[in-house]
């Protein structure tokens, strides 16, 4: 039996990821669309700004929230929608569970790439453990990256 090129098993489909109206604030209900920084067929970075909004109390950034390509926009610029709602999608090239194969690629390019042990060779001497104080003191890879975010809005992040 045979497949044709357009047969797609279930674990070789792309993932689409919504981007949504994110809750900004326990009264912000709803956001009005002000700019689109990405169009469709772009490629975007996790954390990529992708549009402006706009709400009664705050003007904010809306960050890619996966590494693909932008697919569709949903919401046109002027439009106001409820929080959750979808406003664009982006595809990435992730099996179900599993990273998109550009941020594999980046973390595999971040970490430098240790060969295993030739059978019979000593394993590598491991690292001692950093002091709780050097947990401390070390900024997050956040706060490293350039983007801070206020307690309210981790807390709310942590929530959705």
């Amino acid at each position: 039996m045979s497949s044709s090129p357009t047969d797609r098993r279930p674990e070789e489909a792309e993932v689409v990821v919504d981007v949504t109206m994110p809750q900004m604030g326990v009264s912000v209900v709803e956001g009005t669309v002000v700019q689109w920084c990405k169009q469709p067929g772009d490629r975007v970075r996790c954390d990529e700004t992708l549009a402006e909004v706009s709400t009664d109390k705050i003007d904010t950034e809306i960050p890619a929230p996966a590494t693909g390509r932008l697919t569709e926009i949903l919401v046109e610029v002027g439009t106001t929608v409820d929080v959750g709602v979808a406003l664009a999608r982006i595809a990435t090239d992730a099996k179900p569970g599993e990273p998109d194969a550009s941020e594999a690629d980046a973390e595999a390019a971040a970490e430098p790439g240790e060969s295993p042990a030739e059978p019979g060779e000593a394993p590598a001497e491991a690292t001692p453990a950093p002091s709780p104080e050097a947990d401390i003191a070390a900024p997050s890879p956040r706060a490293r990256g350039g983007r801070r975010h206020s307690p309210v809005v981790q807390r709310i992040a942590a929530e959705h």
